[in-house]
């Protein structure tokens, strides 16, 4: 289960009584089910695995059976995307490395939701406050 950009828990699921399953959103508030998609062959059926959002706001997962597959031979899984209409996740930095350094010293962030990202304005913080550039610096 992952949360999604827009803040509910999004997951994929087999149906009991169903071949196909259901993609599902829920109130991280109250556990009400918000949306629901079912899979219908094509789009595949029994989901595996987790979900993703991906960078575009979809999200993603696999199933073992479902799909398309041209040639007349029988569908045997799938990766699947879902438009459900999400926002792009917003772009998160969990660490960066080394803690400090010489002027010109390169620095490892790492994070998430950086797929895409092309410049961002430089920030800095000490004890008298916080500033930030009046220009972004451009990712290549």
């Amino acid at each position: 289960m992952i949360q999604g950009s827009d803040g509910n828990l999004w997951t994929a699921f087999e149906q009991v009584g169903s071949s196909n399953g259901s993609v599902i959103a829920m109130s991280p508030v109250n556990g009400a089910v918000v949306q629901n998609f079912s899979f219908h062959g094509a789009n595949g059926s029994i989901p595996e695995a987790g979900v993703i959002q991906g960078a575009d706001g979809k999200i993603y997962g696999t199933a073992i059976g479902g799909g398309t597959l041209s040639g007349g031979k029988a569908p045997s899984g799938t990766v699947w995307s879902l438009d459900a209409g999400l926002p792009a996740p917003s772009p998160a930095a969990a660490a960066f490395s080394p803690a400090s350094g010489a002027v010109g010293s390169t620095v490892l962030i790492r994070g998430n939701n950086f797929i895409g990202t092309t410049a961002g304005p430089i920030a800095v913080t000490n004890a008298g406050g916080a500033t930030e550039s009046q220009a972004n610096f451009t990712v290549r």
